[in-house]
């Protein structure tokens, strides 16, 4: 329980031909609720989405993204399926969704009346891929 307490942001993944880790999910929202309470952005992503693709789909053990995305609504949670495999497919737009969720929240919740010691980064998601060499910085405060 330490390891999530006072997080912001917790992803959950699930391997979509394990159910196994499919049906942890609920523990461990409910987990998540109970430590870190509802203001958490909480995302549930299907992995191994490349198996789709393959066309295993047919065995019962499998989660369908129909289902995952039903799941993922039902705890008001951001969905994404994903493929670690092939090309990081969706791996990107889902760190893209999490972060446009905490700005949004954060920009609704800002107090103005803290200190500048005391207030948040800011974040520059428009300086994407900073390679190695490139001093720009991608935060400020």
């Amino acid at each position: 329980k330490l390891f999530i307490q006072g997080s912001k942001i917790v992803i959950l993944v699930y391997s979509i031909d394990r159910k196994s880790t499919f049906e942890s999910l609920n523990f461990w929202c409910d987990s998540i609720n109970e430590i870190c309470g509802e203001n958490i952005i909480l995302a549930i992503v299907a992995n191994k989405m490349d198996l789709f693709d393959q066309g295993d789909d047919g065995d019962d053990d499998f989660i369908s993204e129909e289902e995952g995305r039903k799941f993922a609504e039902g705890k008001k949670a951001i969905f994404k399926s994903v493929s670690a495999k092939i090309d990081k497919k969706g791996i990107d737009s889902l760190f893209d969704q999490v972060l446009d969720a905490y700005i949004e929240q954060k920009g609704a919740s800002v107090d103005s009346s803290k200190k500048d010691e005391e207030k948040s980064i800011v974040i520059k998601k428009d300086q994407k891929n900073n390679k190695k060499g490139n001093k720009k910085k991608c935060c400020s405060n």
